[in-house]
C-alpha cells in the first residue's frame, strides 16, 4: 500500500522517471505492470506521449510493450477529448 502511495504521488507530480524507478519495489509482476500502465497513461495525458513511447521502446520489458503503448494512446486521446470539450464549451 505504501509503494502504491509513493508511485501515485510521483505520477501526480509528473516525476515519471522516478515513478518507474520505484515500480521494482512492488513484489508482484502484475502490480508492476499496473503501475507502469498508470505511469504511461498519465504521461500521455500530460503531453509526454513521445517521451513515454521512447521509454517503452528502449527500456520496458518486451512483454509489457503492447499494453503500455495502448495506455499511452489512451492518455493522449483523453487529453485531446478534454481539450476539445473545453473548446466547444467556450463557444
Amino acid at each position: 500500500m505504501i509503494v502504491g502511495f509513493l508511485v501515485d504521488s510521483l505520477i501526480a507530480t509528473g516525476r515519471f522517471d522516478d515513478a518507474r524507478a520505484c515500480v521494482v519495489i512492488y513484489p508482484e509482476e502484475s502490480q508492476q505492470l499496473v503501475a507502469l500502465g498508470a505511469i504511461a497513461e498519465s504521461q500521455g495525458r500530460r503531453g509526454g506521449a513521445e517521451a513515454a513511447r521512447r521509454w517503452i521502446a528502449n527500456e520496458a520489458p518486451a512483454a509489457y510493450r503492447p499494453s503500455l503503448y495502448r495506455r499511452v494512446v489512451a492518455g493522449y486521446l483523453w487529453a485531446i477529448e478534454q481539450n476539445r470539450g473545453r473548446e466547444f464549451g467556450n463557444r
